[in-house]
């Protein structure tokens, strides 16, 4: 209901919804590709949104993954 509400009260919905889909398929495609190219697993991306301040062995893991990639620029 809502969302047939903002498309008859607002216009800028409508327009962005057609944006939206003109660019659904460029979009995917660009998605594709950096996953192709993606270094890391999707367990590694998760440890870093699992931190907690006082959390020892969060702190841990960012001082290697920091060393990591200080490492990686030399």
């Amino acid at each position: 209901m809502v969302v047939m509400c903002c498309m008859f009260v607002g216009t800028h919905f409508a327009q962005s919804l057609l944006v939206f889909g003109r660019n659904l398929k460029r979009v995917l495609a660009k998605r594709r590709q950096i996953q192709v190219r993606r270094r890391v697993d999707d367990e590694y991306m998760a440890s870093w949104f699992q931190y907690a301040a006082g959390d020892q062995k969060g702190a841990q893991e960012m001082v290697r993954v920091l060393s990591r990639s200080a490492t990686a620029k030399t």
